[in-house]
C-alpha cells in the first residue's frame, strides 16, 4: 500500500486510466480493427498476448497484426473485453492486465 495522499491518489489514477484505455482497446478493435486507433495504445515494449494467436511484441507489430485480421474474415466486430484483472507495478509506471473477452462477429 503507498504511504502518502499523493501516492495513493497517482495509483487510483493510474487504475483509472487502465480502465479507459481497455475502453479504447475494444474501440479500435470494433473500428475496423483500426491500426490507427490501436498504436497509441500500445509501448514500444509492449507484449500482447491473444490465447489462439500467440504473442505479439512492440506496438507497431501489435496495430499491424491485430488490424491484419481484418484481412481475415472478420469484417463488424464487437468487443466486451470483460472480468478485467489489472497488476499496477508499486511506481505506476507499468501494468500487466488480463481480461476475458465476449465478442460477437
Amino acid at each position: 500500500m503507498p504511504d502518502t495522499l499523493e501516492q495513493r491518489i497517482a495509483r487510483l489514477e493510474a487504475l483509472r486510466d487502465i480502465d479507459a484505455l481497455i475502453v479504447d482497446l475494444s474501440r479500435a478493435f470494433d473500428a475496423g480493427p483500426s491500426a490507427e486507433m490501436l498504436r497509441p495504445l500500445f509501448t514500444d515494449d509492449a507484449t500482447f498476448r491473444i490465447d489462439r494467436y500467440g504473442m505479439l511484441s512492440g506496438g507497431d507489430a501489435i496495430a499491424r497484426e491485430v488490424a491484419g485480421n481484418a484481412d481475415r474474415a472478420f469484417r463488424w466486430t464487437l468487443h466486451y473485453l470483460v472480468s478485467p484483472k489489472v497488476e499496477l507495478a508499486s511506481s505506476c509506471d507499468h501494468a500487466a492486465v488480463e481480461f476475458m473477452l465476449w465478442e460477437v462477429a
